[in-house]
């Protein structure tokens, strides 16, 4: 329901038939690249398929849109006229671009309402020509989405600053200019398309920055680069409504990655280990082979093979020895590894809890703000109605005390009367 309900207070498009709502749209700034010189330009609102027609308007001009429906949809149109009064009736005008404003996709995928919004332009007639000759062609919802998704990035093509909103949306002035003194229910209705206005105008000023001759200091290749950069940072610092949570879950991910870090600083120990120990074994094996090709040899040579024997058993020791060593490394290695890991596994676990914790205690809180919430109404109901009674029995008693004194009874009392007449609740 939420969708729909700042229009037509319906829960779907098939409910919102036959349900109609007066509008109101201005354009506010029109830039069309190529136009002379001197001339001037104004814009056109019409609602397609209801039988009104175009109503031409200055730039900044409000024009009304009575009786949309959910299927209705706004056809904007530019013109450029070489008159200094472009409206006027016997004006020469040139279309210069236009665009379909669907109010189903507006309602539906762009939170009810246009503000402050850049859009991009197509020839005029161009989305008609093309389904009439049958050819393959967006859908109107499809057009108009491209339109607003290329309003902050294609400096080159003509483009309209829109606003469409609802007559209630707009300011005390009549114009839809939102201020910051705003009742809050109304910041929270118009926070979204604010929000896109917000982030087409960085965007367009950026743009426009990085399209200025570059320093001499900086290369063709640099430019783009930079330009990247920059718009990149500009979506960055959009998001700061999110980033207080991203901060905590990227807090988690770190403590993974430490032991994600750690456990491939031991693999790469493990493989180290496992290269000298093959490499040791190798060579005892070697020592080994050529002591028992030398104890097979002839007894002729038995002193020089004896020293080299001897030679041989030594470094078979020492590799021995290297040997043990490296198992004994090994094996400390992997009991650290494991016990590394079992504390990440702790640490993310207690991480996890904190964060269900934190959840479930903020969904309390909440409900305890919307209880107290509804005991606060029920008492401002309730202290109404006691206000109400009390006003009812003072006339009564007024209207008795007349009734006495036109009676010619005794008006003993009128005092303490007096006071609680002119008591009231806080």
């Amino acid at each position: 329901m939420d969708q729909v309900a700042g229009w037509f207070q319906c829960l779907s498009s098939r409910d919102g038939v036959g349900l109609k709502v007066d509008a109101f749209a201005v354009c506010h700034e029109i830039r069309c690249p190529g136009l002379e010189q001197g001339v001037q330009t104004c814009a056109s609102f019409q609602v397609l398929g209801g039988g009104q027609k175009e109503s031409l308007v200055e730039v900044g001009g409000l024009c009304k849109l009575p009786s949309l429906q959910l299927g209705s949809v706004v056809l904007l149109r530019i013109y450029a006229s070489a008159d200094e009064s472009p409206t006027a009736a016997r004006a020469q005008r040139k279309a210069c671009g236009e665009v379909h404003i669907p109010l189903r996709q507006l309602v539906s995928k762009f939170d009810n309402m246009l503000y402050h919004t850049w859009l991009t332009l197509e020839k005029p007639g161009l989305l008609d020509s093309v389904a009439g000759m049958g050819l393959f062609a967006q859908s109107e919802d499809d057009a108009f989405a491209q339109a607003m998704h290329n309003g902050a990035r294609q400096l080159h093509q003509p483009q309209a600053c829109v606003s469409l909103c609802k007559e209630e949306d707009l300011s005390p002035s009549g114009q839809p200019i939102w201020t910051a003194d705003v009742p809050k229910k109304d910041r929270i209705a118009h926070w979204a398309p604010l929000l896109r206005a917000q982030q087409q105008a960085t965007m367009l000023c950026t743009l426009q920055h990085l399209q200025n001759p570059q320093p001499s200091g900086i290369s063709d290749m640099e430019a783009p680069q930079k330009q990247s950069q920059a718009l990149a940072e500009r979506e960055q610092e959009q998001q700061q409504e999110l980033r207080a949570l991203r901060e905590r879950l990227r807090g988690c991910q770190e403590r993974g990655g430490i032991a994600t870090q750690s456990l491939s600083h031991d693999d790469d120990r493990w493989a180290s280990l496992r290269q000298l120990n093959d490499k040791g074994y190798n060579q005892l094996e070697e020592s080994r082979r050529l002591v028992t090709s030398l104890a097979n040899r002839g007894r002729g040579k038995d002193g020089q093979l004896g020293v080299e024997l001897e030679r041989q058993r030594t470094l078979a020791t020492e590799l021995q020895r290297e040997l043990d060593a490296l198992q004994e490394d090994l094996a400390s290695t992997g009991e650290e590894a494991r016990r590394k890991f079992g504390e990440q596994e702790a640490g993310l676990a207690v991480l996890q809890r904190d964060r269900d914790e934190a959840l479930r205690s903020c969904e309390l809180r909440e409900a305890e703000v919307q209880q107290l919430i509804r005991v606060t109404e029920k008492l401002t109901a309730d202290k109404a109605k006691l206000l109400k009674e009390n006003d009812d029995l003072s006339k009564i008693v007024e209207d008795l005390h007349e009734a006495c004194g036109i009676a010619g009874l005794p008006t003993g009392g009128r005092e303490p009367m007096n006071s609680l007449m002119g008591f009231n609740y806080p």
